[in-house]
């Protein structure tokens, strides 16, 4: 019966010193292609600060293309379809009470001419695009346009303008021209006031649920002021 636990006790002491043995060398000789979670960190850290310096170069030369002269003068014209009747005989107080540098009719009095410095015009512009937004979102309440639900995408410059409507009752509409002359002069409104936007701008009518394109039309801005 000793003789057995001598033993036991024996191969318990070997086993210990082999796995000893082997963890001592696993620490002496580590694993090449282990790296430690400061080593990530640090290649993270210096990735990281060499993409923001790029990005911040990038928006400097962006920045920089995109900087207009505050005092520059920016023209452009209206249609005197645009122009209030109490302002048409009276550009003076137009020009005064819309904070302009100047307005003067064209040659063939069909336009007012309008004088802007560029930091206002960028101003004016925005107050624009909230005005026409608010003029096609009319016809969400209007009864002469009760098939029109909602104002689906469009662009910022109102080049593109879909509205969303149910089609059952749209299809059987007998004032369709009405509604997208409504929304067209909404858009030319804009889009004659921004000199960088398009001639051509496109309206789109598509079902509330669905998305199904239903009707499509192109109108150019430059036929207001014909």
């Amino acid at each position: 019966m000793k003789k057995k636990v001598i033993i036991a006790v024996v191969v318990i002491i070997a086993v210990a010193a082999i796995v000893f043995a082997l963890g001592r060398n696993k620490e002496e000789k580590p694993d090449d292609n282990r790296v430690s979670i400061g080593e990530i960190i640090e290649t993270t850290t210096k990735k990281n600060a060499k993409e923001e310096k790029t990005t911040e170069k990038v928006t400097e030369k962006e920045t920089e293309k995109k900087k207009k002269d505050p005092n520059k003068i920016v023209e452009f014209e209206i249609p005197l379809l645009f122009v209030e009747p109490e302002y048409q005989n009276n550009l003076k107080k137009f020009q005064k009470e819309n904070g302009y540098e100047s307005a003067v009719y064209t040659r063939d009095k069909k336009c007012v001419k309008i004088r802007l410095k560029a930091l206002s015009y960028d101003i004016y512009l925005t107050k624009i695009g909230i005005q026409t937004i608010k003029a096609i979102c009319e016809t969400f309440e209007s009864k002469d346009y009760p098939y029109v639900k909602n104002l689906g995408d469009y662009e910022n410059n109102f080049s593109f303008v879909t509205l969303l409507v149910d089609s059952s009752k749209y299809l059987k509409a007998d004032n369709k021209d009405d509604l997208f002359t409504h929304v067209s002069n909404c858009c030319a409104y804009y889009l004659l006031q921004d000199n960088e936007g398009p001639d051509k701008y496109t309206i789109d009518i598509r079902d509330e649920k669905t998305g199904n394109k239903l009707e499509t039309r192109q109108f150019n801005k430059k036929d207001f002021i014909k």
